[in-house]
C-alpha cells in the first residue's frame, strides 16, 4: 500500500491534483494502514475557482476506507447505495446512478464525477470530482454491505443549472452581503 500511495501521490502532482497530492502525504500514515481505498479528488483549478476550500477540511470524507471500487463497479452502484467514508459515521451517497452518458453523469451527493479511473493500483483507484461532497442532511446511511432498504437522501437547496447540492450560509438579517456578481468599475 506505502509504494502505491508514494506513486498516486507522484502522479497527481504531475496531472494537476497538487492540493490532493499535499493531502495524501498529509494523511499518509492514516491511509497505508487501509487494506484498500477509493479517493475522489478535486483538480487544483477546481480547488482554487469554486469553493474547494472544503475539500481539504473533508478530505476525510472524500475517502472510501477498504474498498476499491473501479469505474464500472461504481457506474453499476444503483441510486441510494450508501459509501462508507473515514469520516466516521458519515456516508456517501449516489444520487444518480452511472451509465447515463454525458447528459445524465453519475453523481455521488449530487456532485458530478468527472474522471471515473484517473488512477488505478491494484489497492488503490481515484476518480475526479466536479466539487467537494457536501455532508447529507435528513439521511439515515445504511452502508453498502447492508441489505436493510436505504432512504433517499434530501438536500435543502439544489441547483439545477449546476447540478449540486448547494449548501452555504444565508446572509444573516440587517447585514448586507459583500459579494458582487457584476462588474462595477464604472469604465476603469
Amino acid at each position: 500500500m506505502r509504494l502505491m500511495l508514494k506513486d498516486a501521490i507522484i502522479r497527481l502532482r504531475a496531472t494537476g491534483y497538487n492540493v490532493v497530492s499535499l493531502a495524501l502525504r498529509v494523511k499518509y500514515l492514516e491511509l497505508s494502514d487501509l487494506r484498500s481505498m477509493t479517493i475522489f479528488a478535486l483538480d487544483d483549478m477546481a480547488i482554487f475557482s469554486s469553493g474547494g476550500n472544503a475539500y481539504l477540511s473533508n478530505f476525510r470524507y472524500h475517502v472510501v476506507p477498504n474498498k476499491r471500487l473501479t469505474a464500472a463497479e461504481l457506474v453499476s452502484l444503483p441510486a441510494t447505495t450508501s459509501l462508507p467514508t473515514l469520516d466516521a459515521g458519515n456516508n456517501l451517497v449516489v444520487t444518480n446512478a452511472g451509465g447515463g452518458g454525458p447528459l445524465a453523469p453519475m453523481r455521488i451527493n449530487y456532485v458530478k464525477l468527472t474522471t471515473i479511473d484517473l488512477l488505478h493500483y491494484s489497492r488503490i483507484v481515484i476518480h475526479g470530482v466536479s466539487s467537494p461532497f457536501q455532508h447529507m442532511h435528513n439521511h439515515q446511511a445504511n452502508v453498502v454491505e447492508s441489505s436493510a432498504e436505504i432512504q433517499r437522501p434530501t438536500c435543502d437547496h439544489y441547483d439545477w443549472s449546476r447540478g449540486i447540492c448547494v449548501v452555504g450560509a444565508e446572509v444573516p438579517a440587517g447585514m448586507k452581503s459583500t459579494v458582487d456578481s457584476e462588474d462595477r468599475r464604472d469604465g476603469l
